[in-house]
């Protein structure tokens, strides 16, 4: 008989070490130079202005939703602080893509409609790219992972009005510079737990905010740590096996932005960024990243 009194994964290896140990071989699939990086990092640096939006359940027939939207983008118009990208996470609808009889042509409909309340600021419009990732009940072929992008006649009349639109899989990759932000939309947080063999104690307590900051920083160890976005057996998550690569993380990105059904939260490991700007809907908070100095915030919208 075996006795175990210690079960752990080896460390992830820092973002730094693995490039380093890479040396040209670039794994994110972009052809930058190495003899370019000093360039890029000197642009980083001094794009104080640029910042990416983060909003998570983007709830297109949830009229408050588009309200509070509505509100960000007049908020940034009238600061003169134009962001670069948008990311908006699924789901885009309230309830799951199907339910309904007319599920298509009402989705359809209501990416129009965010079409013209981007039209109505026009330097967001011209300036700023929207990037869409489906959420776990969007359309899309089945449940499994990675889910390929929104159809495009599904958000054709969105891209007819505003012109950068990109509509990507999830998850997705952006890169800014040097950086290399992977971004996943998925309720990982609630998955990891129900397949958990051991319940996380909260080390600050009985409080519901010390088990969730807990539980959260278990979950960015163990992504990390198995440098893969979804480390559940197969059974509790389907992947398409032809493209598990799309969840790989080596080396360690620099930040992973994870769009969960939890409160909001900010944590770092192992010298690597992640973040969850919490769904929309409930307090309508969105996270802000700066690409210069690597931070992120969170922000919020009070209606009146």
């Amino acid at each position: 008989m075996f006795v175990v009194s210690a079960l752990g994964s080896p460390e992830a290896e820092p973002r730094e070490a693995s490039v380093a140990a890479l040396g040209t071989l670039n794994l994110f699939g972009s052809n930058i130079a190495t003899e370019d990086f000093a360039a890029l990092k000197k642009m980083e640096a001094e794009a104080i202005d640029t910042l990416f939006v983060f909003i998570s359940h983007f709830h297109l027939d949830n009229p408050q939703v588009l309200l509070a939207f509505q509100e960000i983008l007049a908020g940034f118009e009238e600061d003169d602080c134009i962001p670069a990208v948008f990311v908006l996470h699924g789901d885009f609808l309230s309830r799951p893509f199907g339910h309904g009889s007319n599920d298509y042509v009402t989705l359809r409909t209501l990416f129009g409609e965010l079409g013209d309340l981007v039209a109505r600021h026009p330097r967001i419009c011209a300036e700023s790219r929207f990037v869409l990732v489906p959420g776990p009940s969007d359309p899309g072929p089945g449940n499994f992972l990675p889910r390929p992008a929104l159809p495009a006649s599904i958000v054709e009349p969105f891209v007819r009005k505003v012109s950068r639109v990109s509509p990507m899989s999830n998850p997705c990759r952006l890169r800014f510079g040097t950086q290399e932000l992977v971004v996943f939309r998925h309720d990982l947080l609630r998955r990891m737990s129900r397949n958990c063999m051991i319940a996380e104690e909260s080390a600050g307590g009985a409080g519901g905010r010390a088990r969730q900051a807990a539980a959260v920083h278990a979950m960015v160890k163990t992504v990390m740590d198995q440098a893969h976005l979804c480390p559940l057996p197969m059974a509790a998550v389907p992947r398409l096996w032809a493209h598990d690569h799309a969840l790989w993380l080596f080396p360690l990105p620099s930040f992973l932005f994870l769009a969960d059904e939890v409160d909001p939260y900010v944590t770092s490991y192992r010298g690597a960024k992640a973040c969850n700007p919490g769904p929309f809907p409930d307090e309508f908070g969105f996270q802000v990243y700066y690409p210069a100095t690597g931070k992120a915030e969170y922000s919020q919208v009070v209606l009146e």
